[in-house]
């Protein structure tokens, strides 16, 4: 008797077990949790980015302003990401990160107000689009970029980044470059000191603009 069902126990077991592995191997997302990150894209790396011009298959291309460096995108939907020098003073170093969406990602209005809830004043308080300094910047003879600029506390909780970033007492500085299939955005943020600092290389960065389709 006791033998019987200790067969039966077993062959639960192994029939439990074959269920699961072909569960695993017709659905992998089943195992997602225990799966190792995939390998980083070697394309993406220090050494494969050139540190004097980005090309990207989206259609531009643009010069690296003196004295800043090229890091590895943190996410695909990056078009690149570049670190302006630190001001002296600053611990903290800026950032710099280039995207680019079809359809302009809802647009510069929709946009400001996304931007102005990243930042608070000193007492905490929210700004809003009335705190932001806009104006228009022809990075050429044929093309404008709208430039917007906050400044107070940043906070990104990274629902878009995956990372969180905070700044105290940090400068925001958001380039939104429209073309006729969508929009590239250009976003410079960090220390204000170091920021301020970085504009005239921004700016020189937007000039360098060339679209290769």
């Amino acid at each position: 008797m006791y033998r019987i069902l200790a067969i039966a126990a077993i062959a639960c077991v192994s029939s439990a077990a074959a269920c699961t592995h072909e569960t695993k191997a017709n659905n992998p997302s089943a195992d997602a949790g225990a799966q190792k990150p995939a390998a980083a894209d070697p394309k993406k790396t220090d050494a494969a980015l050139d540190p004097k011009k980005v090309e990207s298959s989206t259609g531009i291309t643009f010069d690296v302003p003196e004295g800043w460096k090229r890091i590895p995108p943190k996410t695909n939907m990056r078009v690149a990401e570049l670190t302006p020098p630190r001001a002296e003073g600053d611990t903290d170093e800026g950032n710099l990160v280039v995207t680019y969406f079809g359809g302009g990602a809802g647009g510069f209005e929709a946009n400001l107000d996304r931007w102005a809830g990243q930042m608070t004043k000193a007492d905490g308080t929210a700004l809003g689009r009335e705190d932001a300094k806009i104006r228009d910047f022809a990075y050429s003879a044929a093309g404008k970029a709208k430039i917007v600029e906050f400044e107070g506390n940043f906070d990104d909780p990274g629902m878009a980044s995956r990372l969180p970033i905070k700044f105290s007492n940090a400068k925001l500085v958001v380039a939104a470059v429209e073309r006729e299939d969508g929009t590239y955005y250009f976003k410079l943020v960090g220390p204000a000191k170091s920021i301020a600092a970085a504009v005239p290389g921004f700016e020189a960065l937007l000039k360098s603009i060339k679209f290769t389709n």
